[in-house]
Protein backbone atom coordinates (compact mmCIF):
# COMPACT_ATOMS: atom_id res chain seq x y z
CA UNK A 1 0.00 0.00 0.00
CA UNK A 2 2.79 2.30 0.81
CA UNK A 3 4.45 1.64 -2.71
CA UNK A 4 0.69 2.62 -3.88
CA UNK A 5 0.51 5.95 -2.10
CA UNK A 6 4.53 6.71 -3.71
CA UNK A 7 3.30 6.41 -6.90
CA UNK A 8 0.32 8.55 -6.41
CA UNK A 9 2.49 10.84 -4.72
CA UNK A 10 5.12 11.21 -7.53
CA UNK A 11 5.55 14.28 -9.76
CA UNK A 12 5.92 11.79 -12.62
CA UNK A 13 4.30 8.00 -12.33
CA UNK A 14 7.03 5.51 -13.21
CA UNK A 15 5.94 4.40 -16.94
CA UNK A 16 3.92 6.95 -17.76
CA UNK A 17 6.95 9.58 -19.01
CA UNK A 18 6.53 8.60 -22.53
CA UNK A 19 2.90 8.80 -22.90
CA UNK A 20 3.05 12.48 -21.44
CA UNK A 21 5.61 13.32 -24.05
CA UNK A 22 3.53 12.30 -26.68
CA UNK A 23 1.05 14.13 -25.63
CA UNK A 24 2.44 17.19 -25.50
CA UNK A 25 3.95 16.79 -28.99
CA UNK A 26 0.75 15.44 -30.49
CA UNK A 27 -0.65 18.94 -29.23
CA UNK A 28 -0.36 22.97 -29.19
CA UNK A 29 -2.40 22.88 -26.21
CA UNK A 30 -1.88 22.52 -22.27
CA UNK A 31 -2.89 18.78 -21.93
CA UNK A 32 -4.41 17.34 -18.74
CA UNK A 33 -2.08 14.88 -17.64
CA UNK A 34 -3.46 11.96 -14.88
CA UNK A 35 -1.52 13.47 -11.89
CA UNK A 36 -4.33 16.61 -12.02
CA UNK A 37 -7.20 14.02 -12.01
CA UNK A 38 -5.85 11.86 -9.37
CA UNK A 39 -5.21 14.54 -7.83
CA UNK A 40 -8.87 16.08 -8.16
CA UNK A 41 -10.19 12.64 -7.61
CA UNK A 42 -8.52 11.78 -4.18
CA UNK A 43 -9.12 15.62 -2.69
CA UNK A 44 -12.09 15.85 -4.01
CA UNK A 45 -11.87 18.66 -5.39
CA UNK A 46 -11.41 20.16 -9.13
CA UNK A 47 -8.30 21.47 -11.29
CA UNK A 48 -7.79 24.85 -10.22
CA UNK A 49 -6.68 26.08 -13.47
CA UNK A 50 -9.41 26.32 -16.48
CA UNK A 51 -7.15 26.37 -19.09
CA UNK A 52 -6.22 23.07 -18.86
CA UNK A 53 -9.56 21.73 -20.24
CA UNK A 54 -9.23 22.91 -24.09
CA UNK A 55 -11.32 21.46 -26.67
CA UNK A 56 -8.83 20.17 -27.98
CA UNK A 57 -6.85 18.34 -25.49
CA UNK A 58 -6.25 14.76 -25.14
CA UNK A 59 -6.60 13.00 -21.94
CA UNK A 60 -4.70 9.73 -20.26
CA UNK A 61 -7.63 7.49 -19.08
CA UNK A 62 -6.24 5.10 -16.10
CA UNK A 63 -6.73 1.43 -16.43
CA UNK A 64 -5.78 -1.68 -14.24
CA UNK A 65 -4.21 -4.91 -15.44
CA UNK A 66 -3.26 -7.63 -13.02
CA UNK A 67 -2.48 -4.98 -10.63
CA UNK A 68 -0.51 -2.64 -12.24
CA UNK A 69 -1.42 0.72 -13.69
CA UNK A 70 -0.91 0.94 -17.16
CA UNK A 71 -1.56 4.01 -19.63
CA UNK A 72 -3.54 4.86 -22.21
CA UNK A 73 -4.28 7.65 -25.12
CA UNK A 74 -8.03 8.52 -25.06
CA UNK A 75 -8.94 11.19 -28.42
CA UNK A 76 -11.72 12.56 -27.12
CA UNK A 77 -13.81 14.39 -30.52
CA UNK A 78 -13.26 18.44 -30.57
CA UNK A 79 -16.32 20.69 -31.14
CA UNK A 80 -15.50 24.37 -31.65
CA UNK A 81 -17.21 25.54 -28.35
CA UNK A 82 -19.13 28.73 -27.79
CA UNK A 83 -19.09 30.25 -24.31
CA UNK A 84 -22.75 29.11 -24.10
CA UNK A 85 -21.48 25.07 -24.05
CA UNK A 86 -18.02 25.40 -22.34
CA UNK A 87 -19.06 24.71 -18.81
CA UNK A 88 -21.25 22.04 -19.37
CA UNK A 89 -18.49 20.04 -21.81
CA UNK A 90 -15.94 20.86 -19.18
CA UNK A 91 -18.16 19.03 -15.91
CA UNK A 92 -18.88 15.91 -17.98
CA UNK A 93 -15.59 15.70 -18.88
CA UNK A 94 -14.45 16.11 -15.20
CA UNK A 95 -17.22 13.69 -13.93
CA UNK A 96 -15.86 11.31 -16.48
CA UNK A 97 -12.33 11.04 -15.05
CA UNK A 98 -13.51 11.23 -11.69
CA UNK A 99 -15.75 8.17 -12.14
CA UNK A 100 -13.41 6.05 -13.63
CA UNK A 101 -10.80 6.79 -10.79
CA UNK A 102 -12.81 6.25 -8.36
CA UNK A 103 -14.18 2.77 -9.50
CA UNK A 104 -10.56 1.95 -10.81
CA UNK A 105 -9.37 3.12 -6.99
CA UNK A 106 -11.86 0.74 -5.56
CA UNK A 107 -10.46 -2.28 -7.92
CA UNK A 108 -6.82 -1.60 -6.95
CA UNK A 109 -7.99 -1.69 -3.12
CA UNK A 110 -9.80 -4.88 -3.49
CA UNK A 111 -6.92 -6.08 -5.79
CA UNK A 112 -3.82 -5.08 -3.22
CA UNK A 113 -5.58 -6.21 -0.14
CA UNK A 114 -5.56 -9.85 -1.40
CA UNK A 115 -1.83 -9.36 -2.56
CA UNK A 116 -1.24 -8.42 1.27
CA UNK A 117 -2.74 -10.98 2.67
CA UNK A 118 -1.44 -13.65 0.72
CA UNK A 119 2.11 -11.45 1.30
CA UNK A 120 1.90 -10.62 4.95
CA UNK A 121 -0.10 -13.78 6.76
CA UNK A 122 1.72 -13.47 10.28
CA UNK A 123 0.55 -9.84 10.84
CA UNK A 124 -2.48 -10.92 13.08
CA UNK A 125 0.03 -13.21 14.94
CA UNK A 126 2.60 -10.37 15.48
CA UNK A 127 -0.34 -8.05 17.02
CA UNK A 128 -1.28 -10.94 18.95
CA UNK A 129 1.98 -11.20 20.77
CA UNK A 130 2.35 -7.59 20.96
CA UNK A 131 -1.01 -7.33 23.21
CA UNK A 132 0.77 -10.13 25.36
CA UNK A 133 3.79 -8.12 25.84
CA UNK A 134 2.33 -5.00 27.34
CA UNK A 135 -0.35 -6.68 29.38
CA UNK A 136 3.10 -8.76 31.42
CA UNK A 137 4.59 -4.90 32.05
CA UNK A 138 7.94 -5.82 30.00
CA UNK A 139 6.99 -2.46 28.05
CA UNK A 140 7.00 0.76 29.73
CA UNK A 141 6.33 4.28 29.05
CA UNK A 142 9.11 4.73 26.48
CA UNK A 143 7.16 2.18 24.57
CA UNK A 144 4.01 3.51 25.10
CA UNK A 145 5.16 6.86 23.56
CA UNK A 146 6.92 5.09 21.09
CA UNK A 147 3.58 3.83 20.37
CA UNK A 148 1.79 6.87 20.46
CA UNK A 149 4.96 8.53 18.05
CA UNK A 150 4.41 5.63 15.64
CA UNK A 151 0.90 6.16 15.32
CA UNK A 152 1.25 10.19 15.08
CA UNK A 153 4.10 9.21 12.21
CA UNK A 154 2.02 6.73 10.40
CA UNK A 155 -1.34 9.36 10.59
CA UNK A 156 1.26 12.01 9.39
CA UNK A 157 2.38 9.41 6.36
CA UNK A 158 -0.54 8.53 5.17
CA UNK A 159 -2.48 12.10 5.41
CA UNK A 160 -1.25 13.47 2.28
CA UNK A 161 -3.57 10.83 0.88
CA UNK A 162 -7.37 10.94 1.55
CA UNK A 163 -9.00 7.92 0.60
CA UNK A 164 -12.33 8.04 -1.37
CA UNK A 165 -13.98 4.73 0.44
CA UNK A 166 -15.15 5.68 3.81
CA UNK A 167 -13.32 3.30 6.64
CA UNK A 168 -17.20 1.83 8.14
CA UNK A 169 -17.28 1.16 4.24
CA UNK A 170 -13.53 -0.31 3.95
CA UNK A 171 -14.23 -2.86 7.01
CA UNK A 172 -17.45 -3.78 5.58
CA UNK A 173 -15.94 -4.49 2.13
CA UNK A 174 -13.14 -6.22 3.68
CA UNK A 175 -15.16 -8.63 5.94
CA UNK A 176 -17.19 -9.43 3.05
CA UNK A 177 -14.61 -10.24 0.74
CA UNK A 178 -12.32 -12.17 3.13
CA UNK A 179 -16.03 -14.57 3.76
CA UNK A 180 -16.54 -14.82 0.32
CA UNK A 181 -15.89 -17.91 -2.05
CA UNK A 182 -14.09 -17.81 -5.52
CA UNK A 183 -17.28 -17.18 -7.11
CA UNK A 184 -18.47 -14.75 -5.11
CA UNK A 185 -14.80 -12.39 -5.63
CA UNK A 186 -15.19 -13.25 -8.91
CA UNK A 187 -19.14 -12.12 -9.08
CA UNK A 188 -17.76 -8.96 -7.23
CA UNK A 189 -15.33 -8.14 -9.74
CA UNK A 190 -17.41 -8.58 -12.32
CA UNK A 191 -20.37 -6.44 -11.13
CA UNK A 192 -17.53 -3.56 -10.62
CA UNK A 193 -16.50 -4.13 -14.31
CA UNK A 194 -19.71 -3.92 -15.52
CA UNK A 195 -20.65 -0.92 -13.29
CA UNK A 196 -17.96 1.00 -14.73
CA UNK A 197 -18.79 0.08 -18.39
CA UNK A 198 -22.26 1.09 -17.59
CA UNK A 199 -20.76 4.59 -16.13
CA UNK A 200 -18.48 5.31 -19.51
CA UNK A 201 -21.20 4.82 -21.72
CA UNK A 202 -23.83 6.42 -19.87
CA UNK A 203 -21.23 9.70 -19.74
CA UNK A 204 -19.77 9.22 -23.65
CA UNK A 205 -23.87 9.73 -24.16
CA UNK A 206 -23.75 12.59 -22.50
CA UNK A 207 -20.48 13.99 -24.20
CA UNK A 208 -22.13 12.90 -27.91
CA UNK A 209 -25.70 15.26 -26.77
CA UNK A 210 -23.30 17.83 -25.91
CA UNK A 211 -21.72 17.59 -29.00
CA UNK A 212 -24.63 17.61 -31.06
CA UNK A 213 -26.30 20.41 -29.40
CA UNK A 214 -23.51 22.34 -30.17
CA UNK A 215 -23.94 22.04 -33.87
CA UNK A 216 -27.55 22.69 -33.44
CA UNK A 217 -26.60 25.93 -32.27
CA UNK A 218 -23.95 26.89 -34.44
CA UNK A 219 -26.44 25.85 -36.94
CA UNK A 220 -29.01 27.97 -36.00
CA UNK A 221 -26.43 30.80 -35.01
CA UNK A 222 -25.40 30.45 -38.89
CA UNK A 223 -29.02 30.54 -39.92
CA UNK A 224 -29.38 33.86 -38.27
CA UNK A 225 -26.60 35.64 -39.78
CA UNK A 226 -27.99 34.42 -43.47
CA UNK A 227 -31.40 36.04 -42.56
CA UNK A 228 -29.96 39.25 -40.68
CA UNK A 229 -27.78 39.72 -43.56
CA UNK A 230 -29.68 38.51 -46.72
CA UNK A 231 -33.19 38.75 -45.35
CA UNK A 232 -33.31 35.29 -46.34
CA UNK A 233 -35.34 32.48 -44.14
CA UNK A 234 -35.02 28.92 -45.49
CA UNK A 235 -37.96 28.01 -43.78
CA UNK A 236 -40.19 30.34 -45.74
CA UNK A 237 -38.57 30.45 -49.60
CA UNK A 238 -41.85 31.21 -50.63
CA UNK A 239 -45.62 32.00 -49.49
CA UNK A 240 -48.40 30.12 -50.05
CA UNK A 241 -50.51 32.55 -52.05
CA UNK A 242 -47.74 33.84 -54.12
CA UNK A 243 -46.77 30.04 -54.68
CA UNK A 244 -50.64 28.74 -55.50
CA UNK A 245 -51.47 32.31 -57.37
CA UNK A 246 -50.91 31.42 -60.91
CA UNK A 247 -50.81 35.15 -61.83
CA UNK A 248 -47.84 36.21 -59.38
CA UNK A 249 -45.23 36.21 -62.35
CA UNK A 250 -45.89 35.37 -66.04
CA UNK A 251 -43.33 33.54 -67.74
CA UNK A 252 -41.69 36.78 -69.38
CA UNK A 253 -41.28 38.41 -66.19
CA UNK A 254 -39.20 35.25 -64.82
CA UNK A 255 -37.24 35.49 -67.77
CA UNK A 256 -36.54 39.16 -67.11
CA UNK A 257 -35.76 39.08 -63.68
CA UNK A 258 -33.19 36.12 -65.03
CA UNK A 259 -31.53 38.42 -67.26
CA UNK A 260 -31.27 41.00 -65.17
CA UNK A 261 -28.80 39.24 -62.39
CA UNK A 262 -27.00 37.28 -65.51
CA UNK A 263 -29.03 34.22 -64.92
CA UNK A 264 -29.42 31.40 -67.20
CA UNK A 265 -32.42 30.42 -67.92
CA UNK A 266 -33.15 26.81 -66.46
CA UNK A 267 -34.56 23.57 -68.11
CA UNK A 268 -37.25 22.79 -65.49
CA UNK A 269 -38.56 19.58 -65.46
CA UNK A 270 -41.45 18.39 -63.25
CA UNK A 271 -42.95 15.21 -61.98
CA UNK A 272 -46.77 15.36 -62.16
CA UNK A 273 -47.92 11.88 -62.41
CA UNK A 274 -51.93 11.74 -63.46
CA UNK A 275 -51.54 15.01 -64.62
CA UNK A 276 -49.18 14.09 -67.66
CA UNK A 277 -49.61 10.46 -68.13
CA UNK A 278 -53.12 9.77 -66.90
CA UNK A 279 -54.45 10.93 -70.08
CA UNK A 280 -52.85 8.50 -72.44
CA UNK A 281 -54.65 5.51 -71.90
CA UNK A 282 -58.23 4.33 -71.96
CA UNK A 283 -59.86 1.34 -70.60
CA UNK A 284 -62.78 -0.12 -72.87
CA UNK A 285 -64.69 -3.30 -72.01
CA UNK A 286 -68.25 -4.47 -72.49
CA UNK A 287 -71.19 -5.66 -70.80
CA UNK A 288 -71.95 -8.95 -70.44
CA UNK A 289 -75.23 -8.75 -68.52
CA UNK A 290 -77.41 -6.24 -66.14
CA UNK A 291 -79.38 -7.03 -62.71
CA UNK A 292 -82.18 -4.70 -63.05
CA UNK A 293 -83.51 -3.52 -59.48
CA UNK A 294 -87.54 -4.28 -58.90
CA UNK A 295 -89.99 -1.56 -59.53
CA UNK A 296 -92.50 -2.89 -57.85
CA UNK A 297 -95.64 -2.13 -60.71
CA UNK A 298 -96.84 -5.70 -60.98
CA UNK A 299 -98.16 -5.27 -57.11
CA UNK A 300 -101.80 -6.81 -57.36
CA UNK A 301 -104.86 -4.70 -57.12
CA UNK A 302 -106.63 -7.10 -54.44
CA UNK A 303 -104.44 -9.18 -51.98
CA UNK A 304 -105.42 -13.08 -51.64
CA UNK A 305 -107.45 -14.23 -48.90
CA UNK A 306 -104.58 -16.05 -47.52
CA UNK A 307 -102.04 -13.61 -46.83
CA UNK A 308 -99.84 -12.73 -43.99
CA UNK A 309 -100.17 -9.82 -41.77
CA UNK A 310 -96.66 -8.28 -43.03
CA UNK A 311 -97.76 -8.23 -46.60
CA UNK A 312 -101.14 -6.28 -45.56
CA UNK A 313 -98.91 -3.65 -43.09
CA UNK A 314 -96.66 -2.99 -46.26
CA UNK A 315 -100.09 -2.36 -48.50
CA UNK A 316 -100.72 -0.13 -45.71
CA UNK A 317 -97.77 1.66 -45.73
CA UNK A 318 -97.80 1.70 -49.50
CA UNK A 319 -101.42 3.34 -49.81
CA UNK A 320 -100.60 6.23 -46.43
CA UNK A 321 -97.10 7.34 -48.29
CA UNK A 322 -96.40 11.27 -48.44
CA UNK A 323 -93.66 13.71 -48.19
CA UNK A 324 -94.14 14.26 -44.94
CA UNK A 325 -93.73 10.60 -43.38
CA UNK A 326 -91.12 9.62 -46.04
CA UNK A 327 -88.79 8.96 -43.14
CA UNK A 328 -91.50 6.82 -40.69
CA UNK A 329 -92.68 4.54 -44.07
CA UNK A 330 -89.43 3.38 -44.52
CA UNK A 331 -88.62 1.99 -41.14
CA UNK A 332 -91.99 0.62 -41.12
CA UNK A 333 -91.58 -0.98 -44.28
CA UNK A 334 -87.95 -2.36 -44.03
CA UNK A 335 -89.34 -3.61 -40.63
CA UNK A 336 -92.29 -6.00 -42.17
CA UNK A 337 -90.07 -6.80 -44.75
CA UNK A 338 -87.47 -8.27 -42.44
CA UNK A 339 -90.48 -9.92 -40.06
CA UNK A 340 -91.72 -11.40 -43.96
CA UNK A 341 -87.85 -12.74 -44.31
CA UNK A 342 -87.99 -14.28 -40.81
CA UNK A 343 -91.29 -16.26 -41.20
CA UNK A 344 -89.91 -17.70 -44.30
CA UNK A 345 -86.65 -19.09 -42.91
CA UNK A 346 -89.42 -20.75 -40.16
CA UNK A 347 -91.69 -22.03 -43.00
CA UNK A 348 -94.83 -20.36 -42.06
CA UNK A 349 -94.82 -18.70 -45.11
CA UNK A 350 -94.70 -19.77 -48.80
CA UNK A 351 -92.19 -18.39 -51.36
CA UNK A 352 -94.72 -16.88 -53.15
CA UNK A 353 -96.11 -15.20 -50.14
CA UNK A 354 -92.72 -13.83 -49.44
CA UNK A 355 -92.35 -12.58 -53.15
CA UNK A 356 -95.51 -10.84 -52.73
CA UNK A 357 -94.41 -8.65 -49.99
CA UNK A 358 -90.87 -7.92 -51.43
CA UNK A 359 -93.12 -6.63 -54.66
CA UNK A 360 -94.68 -3.94 -51.70
CA UNK A 361 -91.47 -3.35 -50.11
CA UNK A 362 -90.01 -2.13 -53.83
CA UNK A 363 -92.83 -0.32 -54.88
CA UNK A 364 -92.62 1.66 -51.37
CA UNK A 365 -89.02 2.26 -51.76
CA UNK A 366 -89.68 3.93 -55.12
CA UNK A 367 -92.21 5.95 -54.55
CA UNK A 368 -89.91 7.19 -51.37
CA UNK A 369 -87.07 7.99 -53.87
CA UNK A 370 -89.67 9.84 -55.89
CA UNK A 371 -91.25 12.10 -52.94
CA UNK A 372 -87.27 12.79 -51.37
CA UNK A 373 -86.75 15.07 -54.30
CA UNK A 374 -89.24 17.67 -53.16
CA UNK A 375 -87.50 18.06 -49.91
CA UNK A 376 -85.37 20.64 -49.19
CA UNK A 377 -82.97 18.65 -46.66
CA UNK A 378 -82.66 15.09 -46.91
CA UNK A 379 -82.56 12.66 -43.60
CA UNK A 380 -79.67 10.58 -43.78
CA UNK A 381 -80.87 7.39 -43.97
CA UNK A 382 -82.73 8.20 -46.86
CA UNK A 383 -79.80 9.74 -48.88
CA UNK A 384 -78.40 6.22 -50.70
CA UNK A 385 -81.80 5.09 -51.20
CA UNK A 386 -80.90 5.61 -54.98
CA UNK A 387 -77.80 3.10 -54.91
CA UNK A 388 -80.42 0.51 -53.93
CA UNK A 389 -82.69 1.47 -56.96
CA UNK A 390 -79.34 1.17 -59.23
CA UNK A 391 -79.37 -1.55 -61.45
CA UNK A 392 -75.89 -3.89 -61.88
CA UNK A 393 -73.88 -3.98 -65.01
CA UNK A 394 -71.45 -6.38 -65.29
CA UNK A 395 -68.44 -5.36 -66.89
CA UNK A 396 -65.93 -8.11 -68.99
CA UNK A 397 -63.26 -6.91 -66.51
CA UNK A 398 -61.42 -6.86 -62.99
CA UNK A 399 -61.13 -4.11 -60.97
CA UNK A 400 -58.06 -5.45 -58.86
CA UNK A 401 -56.28 -5.79 -62.84
CA UNK A 402 -57.72 -2.75 -64.23
CA UNK A 403 -58.66 -0.48 -61.98
CA UNK A 404 -56.85 -0.96 -58.53
CA UNK A 405 -56.46 2.29 -56.88
CA UNK A 406 -60.55 2.62 -57.66
CA UNK A 407 -60.18 -0.46 -55.11
CA UNK A 408 -57.35 0.75 -52.70
CA UNK A 409 -57.31 4.13 -52.61
CA UNK A 410 -60.88 5.25 -53.72
CA UNK A 411 -59.40 7.11 -56.57
CA UNK A 412 -62.75 8.57 -58.96
CA UNK A 413 -62.15 7.95 -62.30
CA UNK A 414 -64.38 9.15 -65.06
CA UNK A 415 -66.94 6.31 -66.58
CA UNK A 416 -69.57 6.52 -69.35
CA UNK A 417 -70.70 4.91 -72.76
CA UNK A 418 -68.54 5.08 -75.63
CA UNK A 419 -71.02 4.62 -78.11
CA UNK A 420 -75.07 5.64 -78.07
CA UNK A 421 -74.75 9.01 -76.88
CA UNK A 422 -77.55 10.45 -78.97
CA UNK A 423 -79.69 8.16 -76.82
CA UNK A 424 -80.94 9.25 -73.31
CA UNK A 425 -79.56 6.88 -70.63
CA UNK A 426 -82.84 5.98 -68.37
CA UNK A 427 -80.95 3.61 -66.16
CA UNK A 428 -79.53 4.40 -63.33
CA UNK A 429 -76.46 1.88 -62.27
CA UNK A 430 -73.71 0.50 -60.74
CA UNK A 431 -71.12 -1.95 -62.19
CA UNK A 432 -69.40 -4.77 -61.12
CA UNK A 433 -66.19 -6.69 -62.49
CA UNK A 434 -66.63 -10.37 -63.19
CA UNK A 435 -64.45 -11.28 -60.26
CA UNK A 436 -65.91 -13.19 -57.41
CA UNK A 437 -64.88 -10.48 -54.79
CA UNK A 438 -67.73 -8.09 -53.63
CA UNK A 439 -65.50 -5.52 -53.74
CA UNK A 440 -65.22 -5.64 -56.97
CA UNK A 441 -67.52 -3.14 -58.26
CA UNK A 442 -67.32 0.90 -58.89
CA UNK A 443 -70.12 2.32 -57.21
CA UNK A 444 -69.10 6.00 -56.69
CA UNK A 445 -68.65 8.39 -59.88
CA UNK A 446 -68.11 12.03 -60.85
CA UNK A 447 -70.37 14.32 -60.90
CA UNK A 448 -70.67 18.19 -61.41
CA UNK A 449 -71.56 18.53 -57.69
CA UNK A 450 -69.57 16.65 -56.14
CA UNK A 451 -69.62 12.34 -56.22
CA UNK A 452 -72.69 10.26 -57.32
CA UNK A 453 -73.70 6.78 -55.68
CA UNK A 454 -74.94 5.68 -59.56
CA UNK A 455 -74.55 6.26 -63.18
CA UNK A 456 -76.88 7.18 -65.57
CA UNK A 457 -76.21 4.60 -68.24
CA UNK A 458 -78.84 3.21 -71.46
CA UNK A 459 -80.53 -0.18 -71.34
CA UNK A 460 -79.08 -3.18 -72.66
CA UNK A 461 -80.13 -4.10 -76.23
CA UNK A 462 -80.64 -8.06 -77.31
CA UNK A 463 -78.19 -8.68 -79.72
CA UNK A 464 -75.84 -5.51 -79.59
CA UNK A 465 -72.51 -5.14 -77.44
CA UNK A 466 -72.57 -1.65 -75.03
CA UNK A 467 -69.14 -0.59 -74.20
CA UNK A 468 -68.22 1.32 -71.38
CA UNK A 469 -65.12 3.41 -71.07
CA UNK A 470 -62.56 4.32 -67.81
CA UNK A 471 -60.56 7.31 -68.43
CA UNK A 472 -57.43 8.55 -66.63
CA UNK A 473 -56.26 5.00 -66.30
CA UNK A 474 -52.61 6.17 -68.00
CA UNK A 475 -50.89 6.44 -64.46
CA UNK A 476 -49.69 3.15 -62.21
CA UNK A 477 -52.54 1.29 -63.14
CA UNK A 478 -51.20 -1.27 -65.14
CA UNK A 479 -48.21 -1.35 -63.02
CA UNK A 480 -50.55 -1.33 -59.81
CA UNK A 481 -52.60 -4.72 -61.00
CA UNK A 482 -52.20 -8.07 -59.65
CA UNK A 483 -53.59 -11.37 -60.56
CA UNK A 484 -56.76 -11.41 -58.72
CA UNK A 485 -58.84 -14.30 -59.64
CA UNK A 486 -56.26 -15.24 -62.23
CA UNK A 487 -57.63 -12.29 -64.56
CA UNK A 488 -54.59 -11.13 -65.90
CA UNK A 489 -53.57 -8.01 -68.52
CA UNK A 490 -55.86 -6.99 -71.00
CA UNK A 491 -55.44 -6.50 -74.83
CA UNK A 492 -53.63 -3.12 -75.60
CA UNK A 493 -54.18 -1.30 -78.96
CA UNK A 494 -51.92 1.88 -79.23
CA UNK A 495 -53.72 4.48 -81.63
CA UNK A 496 -52.55 7.45 -83.17
CA UNK A 497 -54.61 10.56 -83.76
CA UNK A 498 -53.73 12.69 -86.46
CA UNK A 499 -53.86 16.84 -86.63
CA UNK A 500 -56.66 16.07 -89.27
CA UNK A 501 -58.82 13.85 -86.94
CA UNK A 502 -58.38 10.65 -88.25
CA UNK A 503 -56.13 7.72 -86.53
CA UNK A 504 -54.38 4.79 -87.11
CA UNK A 505 -53.42 1.84 -85.40
CA UNK A 506 -49.67 1.69 -84.29
CA UNK A 507 -49.62 -1.55 -82.52
CA UNK A 508 -51.25 -4.41 -80.95
CA UNK A 509 -50.50 -6.25 -78.04
CA UNK A 510 -52.10 -9.41 -76.55
CA UNK A 511 -53.24 -9.98 -73.07
CA UNK A 512 -52.60 -12.51 -70.90
CA UNK A 513 -53.56 -16.20 -72.15
CA UNK A 514 -54.48 -18.91 -69.66
CA UNK A 515 -51.80 -20.88 -69.86
CA UNK A 516 -49.66 -17.58 -68.69
CA UNK A 517 -51.43 -17.29 -65.90
CA UNK A 518 -50.80 -20.57 -64.87
CA UNK A 519 -47.48 -20.39 -65.71
CA UNK A 520 -47.44 -17.31 -63.05
CA UNK A 521 -49.04 -19.50 -60.31
CA UNK A 522 -45.92 -22.24 -60.76
CA UNK A 523 -48.41 -24.20 -62.68
CA UNK A 524 -46.94 -26.28 -66.26
CA UNK A 525 -49.24 -26.07 -69.07
CA UNK A 526 -47.56 -28.73 -71.10
CA UNK A 527 -48.06 -30.77 -68.03
CA UNK A 528 -51.17 -30.35 -67.81
CA UNK A 529 -52.31 -31.09 -71.47
CA UNK A 530 -50.15 -34.33 -70.98
CA UNK A 531 -52.31 -35.81 -68.05
CA UNK A 532 -55.14 -35.27 -70.04
CA UNK A 533 -53.92 -36.87 -73.41
CA UNK A 534 -53.14 -39.84 -71.01
CA UNK A 535 -56.47 -39.82 -69.51
CA UNK A 536 -58.57 -39.37 -72.65
CA UNK A 537 -56.46 -42.46 -74.20
CA UNK A 538 -57.32 -44.87 -71.23
CA UNK A 539 -60.85 -43.68 -71.92
CA UNK A 540 -61.13 -44.75 -75.60
CA UNK A 541 -59.21 -48.09 -74.50
CA UNK A 542 -61.72 -48.30 -72.27
CA UNK A 543 -64.33 -47.62 -75.12
CA UNK A 544 -66.10 -44.34 -72.36
CA UNK A 545 -65.49 -42.00 -75.24
CA UNK A 546 -64.41 -42.46 -79.10
CA UNK A 547 -61.62 -41.34 -80.97
CA UNK A 548 -63.51 -38.45 -82.48
CA UNK A 549 -65.16 -36.94 -79.00
CA UNK A 550 -61.02 -37.84 -77.44
CA UNK A 551 -59.96 -35.42 -80.48
CA UNK A 552 -62.86 -32.33 -79.62
CA UNK A 553 -61.78 -32.87 -76.10
CA UNK A 554 -58.47 -32.17 -76.12
CA UNK A 555 -58.52 -29.98 -79.21
CA UNK A 556 -61.32 -27.81 -76.48
CA UNK A 557 -58.90 -27.75 -73.98
CA UNK A 558 -55.70 -26.66 -75.48
CA UNK A 559 -57.84 -23.54 -77.34
CA UNK A 560 -58.79 -22.80 -73.31
CA UNK A 561 -55.05 -22.95 -72.76
CA UNK A 562 -54.07 -20.33 -75.55
CA UNK A 563 -57.28 -18.19 -75.16
CA UNK A 564 -58.01 -14.90 -73.32
CA UNK A 565 -58.60 -14.58 -69.37
CA UNK A 566 -61.74 -13.06 -69.83
CA UNK A 567 -64.53 -13.71 -71.35
CA UNK A 568 -65.05 -14.28 -74.84
CA UNK A 569 -68.28 -14.24 -76.69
Amino acid sequence: MANRGNRADSAEPSGVTGAYTKANRDTRLPTVTSDIFRSAAMSGRMPTTMNSLMPSMKLDAMRITTGRLKNRSLSIRTFPLSASVRIPLFVSRYFDLFSIAYVNRLTIYFLQERINRARYNTVPMTRKMTRKTNRSGNSGGKTGGNRSRNRKTSNRKTGNRKSLVPKNLRRKLRNTWNKASLKQRIGMIATTLVATVAAIAIIAGLIRFVGWRVQVSEAKAAQSEMRSLYDFNPGNIISDGAFFNGNALSERQVQTILDQQGIEHPHIVTESGRATVAYYSILLFNILDVSIAETGESIPDVLPEDVPEPVVNLREVLQGLSVRNLQECYNDAVYYRDEMRQLFITGRVTLRQRTLADKYFWAIINRIAEEKEKLKHTPKELADIDSTLADIYYGNFSVFQSLPDAWAIDQLFPVMPVHRLTEFPSRKAVISDITCDSDGRIDKFIDPQGMRTSLDLHPLVDGDEYYLGVFLVGAYQETLGDLHNLLGDTNVVSIRISEDGSYQFVREIRGDSVADILDYVEYDPRRILEDLREAAERAVREKRITPSERYKILQTFEDGLRGYTYFER
